[in-house]
Order: structure tokens, then sequence, then C-alpha cells
């Protein structure tokens, strides 16, 4: 017998389109790179060991080092603006989440006071992001582990990776400390989003893609003393004192729930080192969803039974819930898929309980433009 809450209308309140792991190696005006350029080099050098019939392990780990697939790539800066318009045009009020890794090996490394270092993150806030800002959208971005490399992997050049850090942290995006709080107006009430940096300060964990939840930029050298104990003291403090919100969202790179990993791919793939932290930031804020990237795979809510509560995804608390993203830009011959997802947030006349519709939009075989996927998957009476 269904639940009192599901018998409940619900009425849409937002739509957040979830980008993540572009992994660009192109100019600041979208368009390839020069095929002698340091990037496309290590591209290449990147193609040729996936090619050369690496066993299992490895090929995954070289597989999370691919650039962006070109094919791909044109068709999603076509097709966003698209949809975004569409789905203001329907009513929605549209977020567009971001969660890292524009960057295929971070930095291009010119001289110190070069400009264009990021020329990912030059195309999306000088061209893509205003034009969907332009059609209605809100756009929120954070960084993840490629996009602090400086060219190639950080041990490698480990002299220039804090020059590299330092200017990322520069970008007004990314300001210090995090995460910050972004409040998104709709009719039933704020939606609060916070964008949390998980990006290791050391160089072995960043070249093993590992993270930590950080309320600081890894360049950063100078820390208060707070963050010796818990780090989101201070945000906890002015998020108690500020006006309630509908719903509260957690924007992150590395995903705190691990899902299946492998035990080498634990080691060489990325896990988030206390996660519990954050896991206790989100309990004390009342987050509700938590948006990641990095392992360039689908989280496997699918498997969510229709109902209330959600599974536990330790070490995140009871009735959060973790969404995780394939790439949209994985270069050709890759497994791991070619897409995006929408979420669509419905609420109860009270505000008492959240339904989450995700649709995939995929392209699938690189050639087409992004069309929705017949697999979806919804979360029904998530607990406000």
């Amino acid at each position: 017998m269904p639940s009192a809450s599901s018998r409940t209308p619900k009425k849409r309140v937002a739509s957040i389109i979830h980008l993540t792991d572009f992994h660009l190696c192109i100019e600041p005006d979208g368009n390839e790179r020069s095929p002698v350029e340091h990037g496309q080099i290590v591209r290449l050098c990147v193609r040729a060991a996936r090619n050369s019939g690496l066993p299992g392990p490895l090929r995954s780990i070289v597989a999370g080092l691919h650039a962006h697939n070109r094919e791909a790539w044109n068709k999603l800066r076509v097709d966003l603006p698209d949809l975004v318009e569409q789905r203001v045009r329907d009513g929605a009020v549209v977020i567009v989440v971001q969660s890292g890794d524009v960057e295929a090996y971070g930095a291009r490394l010119k001289t110190p006071d070069s400009a264009e270092w990021f020329p990912g993150f030059d195309y999306l806030d000088d061209e893509l992001w205003p034009e969907l800002r332009a059609r209605g959208a809100t756009v929120i971005d954070i960084f993840g582990n490629h996009d602090v490399w400086p060219g190639t992997f950080p041990s490698v050049t480990g002299g220039k990776r804090r020059i590299v850090s330092d200017a990322l942290a520069a970008r007004p995006s990314f300001s210090l400390p995090m995460p910050r709080e972004i409040r998104v107006p709709t009719r039933r009430g704020d939606i609060a989003v916070y964008p949390f940096n998980s990006v290791a300060t050391w160089s072995v964990a960043q070249t093993l893609a590992h993270g930590r939840p950080d309320p600081y930029h890894p360049g950063r050298t100078e820390y208060p003393e707070s963050r010796t104990g818990d780090p989101f003291t201070e945000l906890r403090t002015v998020a108690s004192k500020a006006k309630p919100t509908l719903l509260q969202i957690a924007v992150v790179h590395h995903p705190p729930h691990l899902f299946a990993q492998s035990f080498f791919q634990y080691f060489c793939g990325g896990v988030m080192h206390d996660a519990d932290l954050l896991a206790t930031a989100c309990d004390s804020l009342d987050i509700r969803l938590v948006l990641a990237g990095h392992r360039h795979a689908l989280d496997p809510v699918d498997q969510l039974p229709r109902g209330a509560p959600p599974p536990l995804q330790g070490p995140l608390p009871a009735n959060v819930v973790q969404l995780v993203c394939e790439s949209p830009t994985a270069e050709q011959g890759d497994d791991t898929g070619n897409a995006f997802a929408v979420y669509d947030l419905s609420v109860d006349d009270r505000s008492r309980y959240l339904d989450v519709e995700r649709v995939l939009y995929r392209t699938f075989d690189l050639q087409s433009h992004f069309v929705v996927d017949d697999t979806k998957m919804i979360i029904r009476d998530l607990l406000l």
C-alpha cells in the first residue's frame, strides 16, 4: 500500500543539468589545439597506451586520462543551449552544474604571466556559460583533480604545481574559502547549492587522483588553525543564521560514496579520504543531494527501489542521495559512455517530500546529437 506521502501530488520546482569530466584539450574559442602542442602530445601518448592491449585494471586507469572526443564535444555545445531554452520555455527553473575536470591535463603551461592558462575554462566562462545564462539558466561549476595538473602528471612537473594551483584559485568562481552558498530562487523557496573542494593538496595524491574534502584550494600553503579540526565549522555557523531554504545540494568532484571499485581502482582511481568530514557537513547543513563526477560512470542509483527511504550510501547519512554522472565527451572507444543527466525535482504542497527523476541524454554513436535515453531513475519521497 503506498504511503500517505506517495499519494500527495508533487509539482516540479527545478531541473538540474549535470555535466562532468569534459577533459577538454581545446583553444579558448572551443576548437581543437594544434597537433604539436604539449597537451596534444600527451593526448597521443595516452591514446597509444589505451590501444596497446593493456590488462583490464591498467586499461581502466588509462581510460580515465582521456581527452575529449571532438564529435561529442561539438554536439554538446550545440545541444546544451537548446535544452536549456526548451526547459525554461516549459516553465522550469534550470540549474546547470559542472562537477569538475574541465581540462584534460590541467594548465597550458607557457610562462608564469601568460594568459590562457586554462583554455577550457576560458571557453566555458567566455562563451558557453554566458549563452546558457542568457537563455535562463543558473550555472555553477567546480574544479577537479585534472584541473590542477601542470600540463601532465603532477609528480612529473611538481615545481610548477603550486603556480598552477594558485592561478586556478584566482579565478573568480573559485574564490577561497569553499564551499560558498549559492542560492537559486524557485516559486516554492530557494535551492541552496554548496560547491565543495575535494582536490588533495599533495602531489602523490593528485597523481593517483585521490581526494580529500577541504575548504581551501590545493595551491594554498597558509591555513588557519581550525584546519586541523573540523574544516567546515565556519560554514555551518553562517548557514545556521541564513534564511531557510527549500532544498540543499552539495557539488563535489570526488564521490564520497564508493561504488563498483576493485582494490586496484581504489588505490589508483581516486578514493576520497576523510569522506566522513563531508558527510558530517552534509548532515549539519541538511543536504539531501550530492552531485559528483570523477568516476566516468553512473552511480548505481538506478537500482534504488521506487519508495522511501533510499538505501544508505555510506559514509553519507541517511536521507542523503549521491548522484554521479558519466562524461558526455569521453573519447571514442571508451566503454563508459557519453551522457549527461537531467534531474527533475518535484515537491509536495507542504514542501516536505522530494521526488527526483533522472533522465539521461546520450549520444549513441558520437555522430548524432544528444537524445533522451530510455533508462530513467526515480527517487520518491525524500524527506526534506
